[in-house]
């Protein structure tokens, strides 16, 4: 299409002028403009979609009026187009409208946002300008006006060719290849086929992976799975609970059945007595022993009010005289239907309780439920009198049925549990007091129970208490969270519960109050009254029953047994249900069911005799007298009585996910008699109103924060793409997130590195957005760019790059912490947040939105856990990846599991975890301080992460380990990188462990989580880790001992002085001798494994193949021809006993192995990490021995040792010596030497007036191969003004780009220096700053600098110099080349060695330093340096070079703004940080150097300490080992007591894996729907904020369509009226849910 088609150009809108600052924190946010949505559309829905437009917009918009505004004559245009439009009815056709509708789509791509305000678009004659939106005026839009005449929005459908007005050629380009596609296919439709070549298209496997990984699969495995357990878990609950009653019954049955006469009578009936009196006791013991250890061992667990106390010994003795009434007069004295029944009474009262309890949501399935519950009674009373059972012993039953009932009220259970109130506090009364949080609450993040209510860190001592320090958060921070709002003086207070204190209470009086009642009764029981107990006949029959076995029969053991185990069992089930989400499935049923199926099994005889046995009275009952039908009467009133109370609110409340036994029940604790009405009336009903969870779900905000250094591109892809997940999964709820990536080194004054280009680049293809829609804002620490992810929620995620410029901010990793954790703590919330989460990331991490779920699951459940940490993965490819896959394994399979169960996980590390703003900002005072001393150094700047963790334990935090939440991440895949990573690692981990060992008392005072024991486990571990090497030496030689006959002392002794050599050799050598003998090492030693595995299985299998008392002793001549046992040093000695007729080493290889495979196959998802195993053991001396000593040895090396980029040294001839040593006297004697004079023409003098009178290397990349040395390129001329000022400030946010122009030698340097230095920069090639950028010291040395104090300044102004950069490309002949490099004065030189063209620049591919002095005639120290980094620039770039190149320009020209003026409250908090803890420290006065030396000698007594302590255990184990006498079970005592030791943390290792296993197992079953293919559930999601008790969106919605329908329905009769304006219509809903998010 011809330019004449195009519309003229309309009237640039106006620019908005008023811009005012922000200082407010409602908007934190700097300008952000809006990026537009990508659809993402086919070419063929592009072509409809333009067609659409130019039918649907015939009649054009509306004319602008004169006096209108902007804003008005765009939204009059919006609502033309909208009203004009065709409404979508199917999917491809909304995604058609919006793509017609949005004014941005595919011109936003084509703008060009330069210098000014506003520009055209290259495809047409929209316009771009900055607006201002709502009432943030700093946050922009980038957006196009609607032009005022019908052609241009003609022109939208049909787009023509780009503007040629455009000044940036290479956006022209990349713009016109996109509009020419669309604007071609249009006009000609012969030209569609060829708009695309084939060559452009991705790769199918490239297609067939993102689909797969766009792609969710269902877990229809693990919902299969979660419906077997339930089913297993409600028949084995079922079966448990059918087991206690009928337990209990023939207990007392059999009791009854005894008539006490004589003394053999009497011995037989206090037998029974005492079974059924253990009965009674051994629950509360075990109850009170539980809770004495929760409550009374940890002292942060408040005490109940005194009125609670004296309850909760009413209760106790109400319960006991109940119980004991119950299971010694009332069940045995009836017949079995009649007792159950009796024992299922005491569900009235409590039902009419909760009824009352919740008034405010009664229903009619309620009041029926209370109503079977009272038939239910009066049918029992009703069987009682028609059985003739009406007697004088009816008392008993009344007071049981009283007692119980009044005992188990929830009322007053939860009373019991009120902690004792603060000074100033009223406590509550006990009708006062009330629930208004439960499980659902705790399930959906615990908000609305926390200090996150604005009014309750004012509202009393005790709420602020709770968000000051988490050990002074009682029981619901150590335990479950168990907190609750109660009434005090008529306000609500926040009160901790005393759970497991009031417990305790309650079941230790128990224990006293059953064995009181006991006694009377047994008392009671007597022929003579009380006093015939003392008589010599029931005294000696007392004494003798205590002898239960001559009087005790087995099925009377068989009964007790049962009630016993089957009541904790189901207890277990009960909670495992709860616990695991599986209320409804698992727990509802059996507790309904359990009252009905008892009675029906001892109603029918048949059934009885096989299930209860040989039970006399059990099994029979009289069915005359019309009792049958009452006892089915009876039976159905309570079966539907549960059903329709408790188990109602059962079926029907929000699923308890991963909850606490003090969240689920009020009193934690299990009975046996009555064990089902017991659990339906201590669970907590869910009373909260369904929008509280909702609104605290919204109020939950989450800032992903990574840090960023020298990531690869892939690498960068896959954070982006993570990233870009969860922007996708939030956009579906109420979740609030913001990214933030703080890039170390990503600018140097306003220029950009390679690596930051290289990740705006990657932010189109990732996450939708377009790089020149970012708002570029110049802040105190470098650089901020903000971008607005697309998306249809509520809440915008906004993306945030903050690069760092290491001449403003101190670099290295900790400090960029130390920048986000303030950040969000000091200016995004106010840091007490309950609801505020740290999700920091490392810029290379793969994660996906389930496991940010599974680990905000943990974070929510608890609010003492301040930080939780996921499962890694490395990824990468060879050996060495092999060995770290399986290294990862382990040490999440055992290390990090047995940290999470014995105390504390010591490692949450920052690649993937979740930490809570709360804990950090209790330790970010101490984490952000300088470093002091070398110990300081070890712990802050060798491993940042592991001393946050520490600091976190010590602050009273516990830290958990989730592995149902799994991240991938690159690893070192080079030996020199994995070696300086350890190198860090090992250094950090031994002195933070022995900082927790030190500060132990410390640890304790403020954590009550960690115990003695744990304290233990880690002395053990640190103590491992200081013999490891002696270790790997002895288990090395006793191998080769075997397996090649090698003496085993000289072997010891070799690899001693090997060691002493390679310590020798890392202290006094340089990183790369280290390493080379490293890698010497590590094959050797890998060979030798090889011997030594093979060695080892043979003596394993001769061990096993011995005869029982063989020994695994050596005969060795003695001095009379006798022979002497020695005892090798091998890993076999003798067998241990007859009876095992193995070895001890044999046993704990097997063991060891049985271990791993054991824990392989409870990860099957990672059980091929077991097949690297093999690597592991040949690398394992490397890995104990060898790098060990490299790391302590290395403690003094300061550098991170990855993401390090080596300078590229070209390949040069070596120079002959006699060259050298004549520039070494030269240099000494400069003035002496004649310069000699290069062959040139008369162009050399002005060389430095005629180049780089422009910018060239605008565009060009930051590249490691700059000539600058340091690796700092881009720093601009030092007082350069960027942006133009006006008298009323920045009112123009624009960046005006001077010229950079290389300044000559003279104008450079100072006038008191110019005459003594002029020449000699001249004389050696530095005549301008294009040639004196990068110098170093050795070349100011070289060249005559001699004055230190002119070295200094020297350097120091070169630091300044804008690095002239090079960009990779091939030039279209060597005059331009060399006028752009600035040596076109060589031009002749070139010229008479016949390079002119690109194929004949070749050669200078293989030119070294002397073939450019000798070939060329260039012998100037700076011009050489100049060509030969001009061509190392020579090649084509890579397409990820170029697009960095484009990415530099884009950026260049993206408008600036300045945080000074754009919000002066961020600007002052970075100011202040920066002033606090972020200034660069001066090298000359800063610590930097007295750390070192204060390593130096901390690492000569770390050696000493490993020395010594190696030595003495090679001597100990050497010495023994050659005794025969002294062995005990074939091995040497020390050996043995090793063996021991080191096997009993294995298998303690193992035990917590299983039981960390258990905990995962239920961590899936809890999240795990019931439906196939439904998403995981969560008390974390991304899409059910505000939905609780649903698994799935869908069902959530379709609730709340059917109640809304019923609130306009009943608004259509009542107000009419009002009805519009208060409920939206659908099609409003239904537009807002079909939209797109990218």
């Amino acid at each position: 299409m011809s330019s004449t088609n195009l519309p003229s150009k309309s009237t640039s809108p106006k620019v908005a002028e008023d811009i005012y600052p922000i200082d407010s924190k409602t908007d934190p946010h700097p300008p952000v403009f809006k990026a537009a949505p990508d659809l993402r559309l086919t070419m063929d829905d592009r072509i409809l979609a333009n067609r659409s437009s130019l039918s649907a917009q015939s009649a054009g918009p509306p004319h602008a009026s004169p006096h209108q505004s902007d804003d008005q004559t765009h939204q009059q245009a919006q609502q033309h187009h909208s009203d004009s439009s065709p409404k979508p009815t199917d999917e491809r056709s909304t995604k058609l409208y919006l793509a017609t509708n949005d004014v941005a789509e595919d011109k936003l791509g084509d703008s060009e946002i330069g210098t000014e305000t506003t520009g055209d678009f290259l495809g047409g004659g929209s316009r771009i300008k900055n607006r201002r939106i709502g009432s943030s005026p700093q946050v922009y839009e980038t957006m196009p006006t609607i032009s005022e005449n019908k052609a241009h929005d003609e022109h939208r459908s049909a787009t023509s060719e780009p503007s040629t007005s455009v000044s940036n050629s290479f956006s022209a380009t990349y713009s016109a290849s996109r509009t020419s596609s669309i604007s071609s296919s249009t006009s000609n439709p012969a030209a569609l086929h060829n708009s695309h070549l084939t060559v452009e298209g991705e790769w199918k496997v490239e297609v067939a992976q993102k689909q797969r990984k766009d792609e969710k699969d269902g877990v229809v495995v693990l919902a299969i799975v979660k419906w077997v357990v339930t089913i297993a878990m409600m028949l084995a609950l079922l079966v448990c609970l059918i087991s206690v009653k009928l337990s209990v019954l023939v207990l007392s049955k059999q009791l009854q059945a005894v008539t006490p006469s004589d003394q053999e009578d009497w011995t037989t009936y206090s037998a029974q007595f005492i079974v059924l009196y253990l009965l009674l006791s051994v629950p509360p013991l075990l109850n009170a022993v539980r809770a004495g250890w929760y409550g009374l061992l940890d002292r942060t667990v408040p005490w109940p009010s005194r009125k609670a106390i004296l309850w909760a010994v009413v209760r106790a003795f109400l319960e006991s005289l109940g119980l004991c009434l119950m299971c010694y007069k009332v069940l045995g004295q009836y017949d079995s239907p009649l007792s159950l029944l009796l024992l299922a009474t005491p569900l009235f009262l409590p039902a009419v309780d909760s009824f009352r309890r919740i008034h405010h949501r009664r229903g009619t399935v309620q009041v029926v439920g209370v109503v079977f519950a009272g038939l239910g009674v009066v049918a029992t009373v009703v069987l009682m009198v028609t059985s003739g059972a009406m007697d004088e012993g009816v008392w008993r039953v009344i007071v049981a049925f009283v007692a119980l009932s009044i005992a188990w009220l929830p009322s007053f259970q939860q009373y019991i549990t009120v902690a004792a109130a603060k000074t100033g506090e009223k406590e509550p009364a006990m009708e006062e007091a009330r629930e208004v949080t439960n499980y659902n609450t705790f399930n959906n993040t615990f908000n609305t129970n926390l200090s996150n209510n604005d009014d309750t860190n004012t509202t009393s001592g005790v709420s602020s208490s709770v968000t000051t320090n988490p050990t002074q958060v009682t029981e619901h921070e150590s335990k479950s969270d168990d907190k609750e709002m109660e009434l005090s003086g008529g306000a609500e207070v926040l009160r901790p519960r005393a759970t497991w204190k009031g417990v305790f209470i309650v079941h230790s009086c128990r224990v006293v109050f059953t064995f009181l009642v006991s006694a009377l009764i047994y008392m009671l029981d007597s022929e003579g009254g009380p006093g015939a107990v003392f008589t010599d006949t029931v005294h000696t029959a007392f004494l003798d029953a205590w002898n239960l076995d001559s009087h005790v029969t087995d099925s009377t053991w068989t009964a007790f047994g049962l009630a016993i185990g089957a009541g904790l069992v189901g207890y277990v089930l009960a909670f495992g249900a709860c616990h695991m989400n599986m209320m409804r499935g698992a727990l509802a049923p059996p507790l309904v069911l359990a009252t009905p199926l008892a009675v029906l099994v001892v109603s029918v005889s048949q059934m009885c005799d096989v299930i209860v046995g040989d039970s006399g009275s059990t099994c029979s009952w009289d069915t005359g007298n019309m009792a049958a039908i009452y006892v089915v009467a009876a039976t159905v009133c309570f079966l539907l009585a549960p059903l329709l109370t408790f188990g109602w609110s059962l079926l029907r409340s929000a699923p308890v996910l991963l909850q606490q036994e003090s969240v689920v029940f009020w009193l934690p604790g299990y009975n046996t008699a009555g064990l089902d009405t017991w659990l339906l009336v201590n669970r907590r009903r869910d009373v909260t109103t369904p929008d509280t969870s909702d609104k605290t779900g919204k109020k939950s905000k989450v800032y992903i924060c990574t840090t960023m250094y020298r990531e690869a591109e892939d690498e960068m892809r896959q954070l982006l793409e993570s990233i870009n997940e969860i922007n996708k999964a939030r956009a579906a709820g109420h979740r609030s997130f913001e990214s933030h990536i703080i890039f170390d080194g990503g600018v140097r004054q306003r220029e950009l590195s390679e690596f930051s280009l290289t990740l705006i680049g990657l932010l189109e293809e990732t996450l939708g957005v377009r790089p020149e829609a970012c708002t570029k804002v110049d802040t105190p620490y470098g650089l901020k760019l903000s971008w607005k992810l697309p998306g249809n929620s509520g809440k915008d995620m906004y993306f945030n790059i903050h690069l760092k410029d290491s001449l403003k901010v101190k670099n290295k990793k900790r400090w960029s912490q130390v920048m986000y954790m303030s950040y969000v703590l000091d200016f995004l919330t106010d840091g007490r947040d309950e609801d505020s989460f740290i999700l920091t990331t490392d810029g290379d991490v793969a994660f996906t939105p389930d496991s940010v779920e599974a680990l905000l699951d943990l974070m929510t459940r608890d609010h003492s856990i301040g930080a939780v940490c996921a499962r890694t993965h490395p990824i990468g490819e060879g050996p060495l990846v092999w060995y770290q896959k399986f290294e990862y394994a382990i040490g999440h399979w055992f290390q990090k599991a047995a940290e999470h169960v014995l105390g504390s996980v010591l490692c949450a590390p920052g690649c993937f975890s979740v930490y809570r703003c709360r804990a950090l900002a209790d330790v970010l005072p101490k984490y952000a301080r300088r470093v002091e001393t070398a110990f300081d150094f070890l712990t802050k700047d060798m491993g940042e992460d592991r001393w946050l963790c520490t600091l976190m334990v010590q602050s009273g935090w516990r830290i958990e380990y989730c592995a149902t939440s799994e991240n991938r991440t690159n690893c070192p895949g080079h030996f020199d990188e994995f070696y300086k990573q350890r190198r860090r690692w090992i250094a950090s981990t031994l002195a933070n462990l022995m900082l927790i060992v030190k500060e132990w008392k410390y640890v304790r005072q403020f954590n009550h989580r960690v115990s003695n024991f744990f304290l233990l486990y880690q002395v053990l571990l640190l103590c491992s880790t200081l013999i490891g090497p002696s270790t790997i030496v002895l288990v090395v030689s006793g191998g080769l001992s075997y397996a090649w006959d090698v003496d085993i002392i000289a072997t010891v002794v070799l690899q001693i002085l090997l060691c002493i050599a390679f310590a020798i050799l890392c202290v006094r050598t340089s990183q790369t001798t280290q390493l080379l003998v490293a890698k010497i090492y590590t094959f050797v030693y890998a060979v030798v494994m090889t011997a030594v595995s093979v060695g080892t299985a043979e003596q394993i299998v001769e061990d096993l193949n011995n005869s029982p008392g063989d020994t695994g002793s050596v005969p060795v001549p003695g001095e009379n021809g006798s022979e002497t046992i020695i005892t090798t040093l091998g890993p076999l000695n003798s067998d241990i006993s007859l009876d095992l007729p193995v070895s001890v080493t044999t046993l704990y290889f097997a063991g060891l192995a049985a271990m791993f495979v054991v824990a392989a196959l409870l990860h099957l998802r990672e059980f091929w990490n077991l097949a690297h195993a093999l690597w592991y053991l040949l690398c394992l001396p490397s890995g104990y021995l060898v790098l060990t000593i490299y790391g302590v040895c290395n403690i003094t090396d300061s550098s991170w040792g990855t993401r390090e980029v080596g300078e590229e040294t070209p390949a040069v001839k070596k120079e002959p010596w006699q060259k050298r040593a004549r520039e070494i006297l030269e240099d000494i004697c400069f003035c002496c030497v004649r310069q000699p004079t290069p062959r040139m023409t008369r162009d050399t003098e002005v060389q430095t007036l005629t180049v780089g009178n422009t910018r060239t290397t605008s565009v060009s990349l930051n590249d490691s191969t700059s000539p600058s040395q340091d690796g700092d390129t881009h720093v601009p001329v030092e007082g350069q003004d960027i942006e133009p000022r006006t008298n009323q400030g920045r009112d123009v946010d624009l960046e005006v780009t001077e010229e950079v122009v290389p300044v000559p030698v003279e104008d450079w340097l100072p006038l008191e220096m110019r005459g003594k230095y002029a020449s000699l920069f001249r004389n050696h090639g530095f005549d301008s700053t294009l040639f004196i950028a990068g110098m170093t010291e050795k070349e100011l040395k070289r060249i005559g600098v001699a004055s230190r104090g002119h070295l200094h300044y020297l350097l120091a102004q070169v630091a300044l110099i804008t690095a002239f950069e090079i960009e990779y490309k091939v030039p279209t002949n060597v005059d331009d080349w060399l006028e752009e490099i600035g040596l076109s004065m060589y031009r002749e030189n070139f010229h008479r060695n016949h390079i002119h063209t690109p194929k004949e620049m070749e050669v200078l591919k293989s030119f070294g330093r002397e073939d450019i002095e000798r070939e060329l005639g260039i012998t100037k120290a700076g011009h050489i340096k100049r060509l030969r980094y001009a061509i190392r620039m020579l090649k084509d770039p890579t397409e990820a070079q170029i697009k960095a190149m484009r990415m530099r320009q884009v950026i260049e020209d993206a408008p600036i703004h300045y945080l000074e003026d754009s919000h002066a409250g961020e600007y002052a908090f970075w100011e202040k940080l920066k002033e606090c803890c972020l200034q660069p420290d001066f090298k000359a006065f800063g610590l930097e150097n007295e750390v070192k030396s204060k390593l130096t000698g901390l690492r000569n007594d770390w050696l000493l300490i490993l020395a010594v302590s190696n030595t003495l255990w090679l001597i100990l184990i050497t010495t023994l080992a050659s005794n025969a006498a002294l062995t005990v079970v074939g091995a040497n005592p020390v050996g043995l007591v090793f063996l021991v030791v080191f096997g009993a943390l294995f298998f303690i290792q193992f035990l917590t894996m299983l039981q960390h296993r258990l905990v995962t197992l239920s961590h899936f079953l809890a999240r795990a729907p019931y439906r196939c293919g439904r998403p995981m559930f969560t008390s974390w999601s991304f899409s059910q904020a505000g939905k609780p008790g649903f698994e799935d969106t869908s069902d959530w919605e379709a609730v709340q369509q059917v109640r809304r329908d019923s609130q306009r329905a009943w608004q259509r009769v009542i107000k009419p009226k009002r009805r519009r304006q208060k409920y939206p219509s659908r099609a409003d809903n239904a537009a807002s849910e079909t939209t797109s998010l990218i």
